[in-house]
This record gives C-alpha cells, sequence and structure tokens, in this order.
C-alpha cells in the first residue's frame, strides 16, 4: 500500500483525500488534478465496476469524468480546484416525505432487534426520499474504485510521482441485501495526529458527534419527532491514535480503527445495513479528516 509520508509534502503530491463540508451538508472528495485526464482516458465506458454497478445497484446514466459533475444523476458538484487538488462533493442531507405506508421493515412497530429502526428511524412509516441515498453512495463507491485503481493496480500510472497518502480508503456496495463494508488503512501521520490531540479529545469527539446528529436531522424531516438517545452515537478517538464511530444500528452499526486486516493500520466495521448508517459513519470520517492540518496537528 502506498501510505507513506503525509505531512512533509504539499497537498498538491496527494493522490486524493476526503473531508466534510458543515455548510452545505457534503461529503467532500479532494483529487490531485493531474489524474483527471488520466482516469477519463484510462477508464473504458464499460469498466467492471461501472457495469456492476449499473446492473446491480442502481439504474441510469452516470457521468465518469471527474472534471464534471461525477456520479449517477450528476449527483456530485465540481467546486474547482485549490491547491492542486479537484474539490468534489456529494450531498447527503436530502429532502424526504414520510408516506402514509407502514413501514416493511419493522412492520410498523419502529423498532427492529431492539434499537430504532434503521429504515423508517423510528415513524413507522416508509420513507420516500426526493434522491436516493443509494445514489450518493454508489456514486461514492465507484469514485472510490476509480481512485484506488490508480492507488494499487496500475503499474504505469502517474501516482508514483505523488503518491503520499494519509488515507487509503474502501467501500463495498453489496447487491443481495448484506451488510455494506467500509475499510481501507490510515498512515502513520494520522495516527500520530490523533495521539497528539489529546488536550483537544473531548472536543474532537463532540464535532464529529455533532455533524452525525446533523447529518442524520438534516436527511430526516424536521418535524420527525425521533427518539435520538446519545449512547446510540458513539464517537471516541484514543491515546494510541485510533477512532471508533457507531451510529443507531442492529448490535453496533460502526466504523473504527482495527487490530486486524491488511496494511499497518487498518480498518474495519460492522453491521452496516442502509445506505445512511453508511453515510453517516463516512460523515464522522469525513470530520476527523478534515480536522486533521497539514502540519500534523489536529485543529478544532
Amino acid at each position: 500500500m502506498y501510505l507513506q509520508k503525509l505531512f512533509s509534502k504539499p497537498r498538491a503530491n496527494f493522490v486524493y483525500g476526503l473531508g466534510y463540508d458543515e455548510k452545505t451538508y457534503s461529503l467532500v472528495f479532494t483529487i490531485n488534478e493531474k489524474l483527471a485526464d488520466y482516469l477519463n482516458k484510462k477508464l473504458h465506458p464499460q469498466n467492471l465496476y461501472l457495469r456492476y454497478a449499473q446492473e446491480r445497484l442502481i439504474a441510469g446514466d452516470v457521468e465518469q469524468d471527474i472534471l464534471k459533475n461525477f456520479g449517477f444523476g450528476n449527483i456530485s458538484k465540481n467546486r474547482g480546484v485549490k491547491d492542486g487538488l479537484i474539490e468534489l462533493s456529494f450531498p447527503v442531507g436530502l429532502g424526504v416525505k414520510i408516506l402514509n405506508e407502514i413501514c416493511t421493515i419493522c412492520d410498523g412497530t419502529g423498532m427492529r432487534g431492539g434499537y430504532t429502526c434503521p429504515f423508517c428511524h423510528g415513524t413507522k412509516k416508509e420513507i420516500e426520499r426526493n434522491i436516493s441515498l443509494r445514489t450518493v453512495l454508489t456514486s461514492f463507491y465507484l469514485l472510490v474504485k476509480y481512485l484506488n485503481i490508480v492507488m494499487t493496480q496500475d503499474e504505469t500510472g502517474p501516482y508514483k510521482d505523488f503518491g503520499f497518502q494519509h488515507i487509503y480508503f474502501e467501500i463495498e456496495v453489496p447487491d443481495d441485501g448484506r451488510t455494506i463494508g467500509l475499510g481501507g488503512n490510515i498512515s502513520d501521520e494520522f495516527i500520530e495526529a490523533i495521539k497528539n490531540s489529546e488536550p483537544d479529545s473531548k472536543c474532537i469527539e463532540d464535532a464529529m458527534y455533532e455533524c452525525m446528529l446533523a447529518i442524520e436531522g438534516y436527511i430526516q424531516h424536521p418535524e420527525w419527532e425521533v427518539y435520538k438517545p446519545r449512547y446510540e452515537y458513539r464517537c471516541k478517538i484514543n491515546d494510541e491514535g485510533g477512532f471508533y464511530l457507531e451510529v443507531p444500528g442492529v448490535n453496533s452499526c460502526s466504523f473504527y480503527t482495527s487490530n486486524s486486516g491488511i496494511g499497518e493500520n487498518p480498518l474495519g466495521c460492522h453491521n452496516i445495513d442502509t445506505p445512511w448508517q453508511a453515510l453517516l459513519l463516512i460523515v464522522g470520517f469525513g470530520k476527523l479528516c478534515s480536522l486533521i492540518n497539514f502540519n500534523g496537528r489536529i485543529v478544532v
């Protein structure tokens, strides 16, 4: 894996990064602008990942050019180039409508497995969103797969000129109802930045928590009166440089630094059943990434 020195190199040397914009309720991918032409020429219009996404996950046209509004339904927004990086934002705060139909997942109880139903969010009703969260997640999946091709598979690619990377992010979106997978690796510098943040650890945890809760509230209808006990949300960092994020779900729906996996600092997940849960966890991680500046320090 090409997880090398992070903070000793300029931003323009990174392949990609992840962040979160609180003002627009958006996940933001920052992508080295040198990759734009390379990816557009390298990726065949009928590549494996695109065929899987279109045939098994979601139907519809997709924009593959990262210089445009990448993704299904032009879901992302190209915010231009800053410090040599293209900024692509993906909205995760979407309008919803509660239907006068009983939730088929929890049979109208509002609960599933002893927890708030992650599909109706305790409303007991079916939910209709004006843009599918699966559209966002599948577009995100496609972009991550494309970028990781550059990182791990293409020995002739341009990454060797700027392969200094602090995150290697992975996402798997199954087509058969199985849980969504989040994973990857983070660099030693990322770990050190968390270790060095101990005096501000509570502020960092609160910042991640507030973003995740705000997104959940924004995804949901503002008039919903949904029981959201704090214990169903956990945002923890530790003095070993690890983190643990948990959102409402059945039996610890979580994303975290793991003691097992591929690479030196692997990331793992557990029981992510819905796109809503996956995006909440990615928001928490994106916020943590946003708090790390390029001097190797956490800024709250």
